[in-house]
């Protein structure tokens, strides 16, 4: 286990998601995983008409990334979570923003069984913490995956047999009580509902593109993504349930938020300004309940704590 001070260092894929259309199934299946993962068992997933792979581990090894701050609540799901990889090849980079929880302490227990990296910096964004570990990863591919997120048993074996070779490599993920899995046949960028777990990226990307850009605090990943495929960026997606992504993190639950930083990251690559405002208003009008939801919860209304 190593300890890095604070330093400084600053400056998905081509596929439409696919997203189930039995939330039932989907929401008991993600129980399920989660409750047999935080056993040290897998659960096959057969049942969905797909299944995980049982890929021979190759390929370089992977740095999984986790920006944390107060996230005792749920980083010890993540840590056993990766204890369970049936692949040991990949190191943890933990980058706290200066929890004044048991964060820490969690993470810290984990050093004999995991190999290691904490960063400390009081005051880390989330895109400084992943910018900050990115630096310090030893690897040449990394995943991102949040402090409330889950791995699946084989996912770091997923990743290291089929990510080499490419930039960019999508996987199937549970976001809530849906199956989201990636499709290789449209060229475009649309939205891909999960940087964090389901996208493995080639490290040497950043020497071409710059590292995330801190001016956007939410959407930074979908511009990284969209200029990576600007310039060529090679891409693979694979249709392997790889993990469970919260929507707890602000991206999800502040949807206007994330909204506009995705019209401005449209607007800036040169999309049409029309068809930008369209977008926007349409989605605005389509998640006005849970907009409207958001904004009363962050203003204390309903017996809700400030979470901004």
């Amino acid at each position: 286990m190593f300890f890095l001070g604070g330093f400084p260092r600053e400056n998905t894929p081509r596929c439409v998601p696919y997203v189930s259309q039995d939330p039932g199934l989907i929401r008991l299946f993600a129980h399920q995983i989660r409750k047999r993962m935080l056993k040290g068992t897998s659960l096959a997933v057969e049942d969905l008409g797909g299944g995980m792979s049982n890929c021979v581990p190759k390929g370089g090894s992977i740095s999984v990334i986790t920006s944390t701050l107060n996230a005792s609540r749920t980083i010890d799901d993540l840590a056993r979570s990766l204890v369970c990889q049936t692949d040991q090849d990949f190191e943890w980079i933990v980058c706290d923003g200066g929890s004044e929880d048991d964060t820490l302490r969690i993470v810290e227990s984990y050093g004999e069984r995991l190999d290691l990296i904490i960063i400390l910096g009081p005051g880390f964004g989330i895109y400084d913490a992943i910018n900050r570990a990115i630096a310090a990863s030893r690897f040449d591919y990394y995943v991102v995956v949040g402090a409330d997120d889950l791995l699946f048993p084989t996912a770091i074996s997923d990743f290291r047999a089929k990510a080499p070779g490419f930039d960019l490599t999508a996987f199937g993920v549970v976001c809530g009580d849906k199956l989201v899995l990636p499709r290789d046949d449209i060229e475009i960028w649309t939205d891909f509902a999960a940087h964090s777990v389901g996208l493995v990226i080639r490290k040497c990307l950043h020497e071409k593109l710059g590292f995330y850009q801190q001016r956007y605090a939410i959407a930074a990943d979908t511009l990284l993504i969209r200029l990576a495929l600007r310039h060529g960026a090679s891409v693979a997606s694979h249709q392997i349930v790889v993990g469970c992504f919260s929507l707890n993190g602000i991206s999800s639950r502040n949807y206007l938020a994330a909204a506009r930083e995705s019209f401005k990251i449209r607007i800036e690559m040169g999309e049409n300004r029309i068809l930008c405002y369209l977008r926007l208003g349409t989605g605005v009008l389509k998640n006005l309940g849970r907009i409207v939801s958001f904004e009363l919860g962050a203003r204390g209304f309903f017996g809700r704590r400030n979470e901004n």
